[in-house]
């Protein structure tokens, strides 16, 4: 059973908590995450099209890097994604060629839960909070019901 601290450790958890919890108790239990990973398995969706608009105090955030990171308990069955923004502070985000599960699928994000990790590299100096790639704060569930994956995501960062 894990509690809102417990989630609080895991972004990507986090963010999905209140469509997991099935009971609506404020707490995860291991059949409500069964129930969640399932459902991305019964679907047999290989790789989803995500993108992601980034924006810095209100501004477009340009060549920034996005990385969805898998949660930790997914335990090496879900790939990392990546996108950089252009100069609108948009991305889309796919795992690498050589880490695709099948190699010659289309670009793309496999389901799962992620820590969402921003950065923006200046003459080597981080130029984005902490909070949101060292230390982040952020989560994202891709998953096929989700409106704001098919419609596409806004991560808005604050200085």
């Amino acid at each position: 059973l894990l509690s809102p601290d417990e989630l609080a450790t895991a972004p990507g958890l986090q963010y999905a908590a209140e469509r997991a919890d099935a009971n609506g108790d404020e707490n995860l239990d291991e059949a409500e995450l069964t129930a969640m990973i399932s459902a991305w398995n019964e679907k047999s969706i290989g790789l989803l099209t995500l993108r992601c608009l980034v924006t810095l105090n209100r501004r477009p955030l340009p060549d920034a890097t996005v990385r969805l990171e898998p949660e930790a308990f997914l335990d090496g069955q879900v790939e990392t994604a990546i996108g950089r923004t252009d100069e609108f502070g948009y991305a889309f985000l796919t795992v690498p060629k050589e880490n695709r599960p099948i190699p010659d699928a289309p670009p793309g994000c496999q389901l799962g839960l992620y820590r969402v990790v921003i950065s923006k590299l200046v003459d080597d100096r981080e130029k984005i909070p902490a909070r949101y790639n060292v230390e982040t704060e952020l989560g994202q569930e891709v998953a096929f019901d989700d409106p704001g994956v098919m419609n596409g995501i806004t991560y808005r960062l604050k200085k």
